[in-house]
């Protein structure tokens, strides 16, 4: 069934970053909340896109922080752009600790997708000491399906140091996030979504890829993998052989027939459930 397209509602605020760089987030606070989570979005879209996923939330007692990444939505900064990969990692801190002080003692979980999912591995591998109930990994960014055409491939890295901030198409086809074609639409239409990728952007994904399954190893928190089975735009394989090196805490969960955006997938019920009954498990009463 169709999901109607529920707009950025939520509660805007801003912070500065570590480097003084303006960055926009949304909050949807539930009436009596039991836990929180702090969710770091994919590449060229939003805080705002998170609305429905926001209020499947809140419905179930779960408060909702999403910050729109630097260079997205209404935060500072080049579109698509980072200086470092590691400055997405920091804000991501920032942030968190700007959410844990305001859900004070709740149990704190990280939701994040595609590029946002691989800023948020590369937060648990580097801030292992911090409390965390667990982390929701959709479709990470661990490997690149979508094809760039060779010449945009082989000027990345001499673009990167000479025009970092170029802004050129992120190759991404719309319809190949869901299968609902209201989504589709909707996403076609948002003014704050962006098509585009920057040659500075891009070789620190490639760089941070690198980095995420060498270091698998140093996350500790309770992971759970949403992997869509018609993924083209990551490489399903790439997510399993990581979760599969993983010890601990670790779930994984498969949707055959899915695109890249499972939480907004015709059928979205199904791994939307699963996501809420191992946050369950994890809460405690």
């Amino acid at each position: 069934m169709s999901q109607p397209v529920v707009p950025s509602a939520g509660e805007s605020s801003e912070f500065l970053a570590g480097d003084g760089l303006r960055l926009h987030f949304l909050a949807w606070t539930a009436a009596q909340p039991r836990a929180a989570v702090f969710l770091s979005h994919g590449l060229g879209e939003h805080a705002g896109r998170y609305a429905a996923l926001a209020r499947d939330f809140t419905a179930r007692g779960i408060s909702v922080y999403a910050v729109d990444h630097r260079g997205h939505g209404r935060s500072g900064g080049p579109r698509a752009y980072t200086p470092r990969f590691e400055r997405f990692v920091a804000d991501l801190e920032d942030f968190r600790g700007r959410v844990a002080r305001q859900a004070d003692w709740l149990p704190l979980f990280l939701y994040g997708h595609s590029l946002g999912g691989l800023i948020a591995i590369r937060w648990l591998q580097t801030h292992g000491d911090v409390p965390l109930a667990g982390a929701v990994l959709s479709a990470p960014l661990l490997g690149v399906k979508v094809q760039a055409p060779r010449w945009k491939l082989a000027l990345a890295a001499p673009l990167s140091r000479l025009l970092p901030a170029l802004p050129m198409k992120n190759e991404i086809d719309p319809s190949e996030l869901t299968h609902d074609p209201v989504y589709i639409r909707s996403y076609r239409e948002d003014p704050l979504v962006s098509d585009k990728v920057t040659p500075r952007l891009f070789t620190e994904m490639m760089g941070a890829m690198v980095k995420a399954l060498a270091e698998g190893g140093r996350i500790s928190a309770p992971l759970l993998f949403l992997v869509p089975g018609e993924d083209t735009i990551v490489q399903e394989e790439d997510t399993l052989r990581f979760a599969g090196g993983l010890r601990g805490d670790v779930t994984v969960r498969r949707y055959p027939g899915f695109r890249h955006e499972s939480h907004n997938e015709l059928g979205r019920e199904k791994p939307l459930g699963d996501v809420f009954a191992w946050m369950e498990e994890r809460i405690g009463g």
